[in-house]
């Protein structure tokens, strides 16, 4: 494994229902999870996304977002296509 997706991929093969990415629920406080399947489905939605928006291999995208699940997912979608993504905190 070279890239950090290269892990969610073997892993959604071998241990779909364990837990991935852990993260606390700003509405109910509480921890909440996405197994590595679950991941994995919404990266890939995420990758169609970004192709059908126009987002093409070694483009530039920013990425301004709060610490949060959906960050994860943006950024292995930009990963997949081959973008570079260029992460910015909105503070």
């Amino acid at each position: 494994m070279t890239r950090l997706f290269d892990y969610l991929i073997e892993n959604k093969n071998q241990l779909p229902e364990q837990e991935f990415l852990s993260y606390k629920s700003a509405k109910t406080g509480n921890w909440e999870s996405y197994t590595f399947l679950e991941t994995y489905k919404t990266v890939l939605k995420t990758v169609q996304l970004l192709l059908d928006l126009g987002v093409k291999p070694k483009d530039n995208i920013a990425l301004i977002a709060t610490n949060c699940p959906e960050w994860n997912f943006v950024d292995m979608a930009v990963q997949m296509i081959d973008a570079v993504c260029v992460p910015m905190y909105p503070t």
